[in-house]
């Protein structure tokens, strides 16, 4: 192959990933750099910042700052009686003095968009989101969960209320 053949395929490959949205964003950018990504928030904006199948929902931010969000794989799909069904996802929220914030202010949401088999445990009442509480070392079920099925069609998002920042995960219990 010649250098003129090579170029023409790089530049054509490159066209038809521009073309249908594959090329280079920031979703694909945290799967190669360690599963994490961070993204400036502004106060008073909405925000929706996601990695994978979880994310987080700002409906109007009170921060500005730097939110992060970190896939962890768990070393094991059970803990005690639940059972996990998605990656935890580590939420950080860093504002202009640099300090973390634990606290949450206002409405935020922490989702999980669900596959089917997820919704059909929804359905029968046995998935929840869970915080990891990092005094006890115990996870705790979200105490105010919604399904918004609008969102993430056919089977919608799983939602709860965050009261303060941390690692969450969905699950069973069995």
């Amino acid at each position: 192959m010649t250098a003129r053949k090579i170029f023409v395929f790089l530049l054509a490959f490159a066209i038809v990933l521009g073309a249908t949205g594959l090329g280079w964003n920031s979703a694909f950018a945290a799967r190669l750099a360690g599963k994490t990504i961070t993204q400036e928030i502004t106060a008073q904006a909405r925000e929706d910042v996601f990695l994978g199948r979880s994310g987080v929902f700002f409906p109007s931010s009170a921060y500005t700052g730097e939110l992060s969000l970190t896939r962890i794989e768990p070393k094991s799909t059970r803990v005690g009686d639940l059972r996990f069904t998605e990656p935890f996802i580590e939420i950080k929220l860093t504002t202009g003095s640099k300090s973390d914030v634990k606290k949450v202010t206002g409405v935020v949401y922490v989702y999980f968009k669900l596959l089917s088999w997820e919704r059909r445990l929804w359905d029968k009442g046995s998935l929840s989101i869970y915080q990891l509480d990092t005094q006890t070392g115990k996870w705790v079920a979200c105490p105010n969960l919604k399904l918004v099925a609008g969102k993430n069609s056919p089977h919608g998002r799983l939602a709860c209320v965050m009261n303060e920042f941390g690692t969450f995960a969905m699950g069973t219990e069995d």
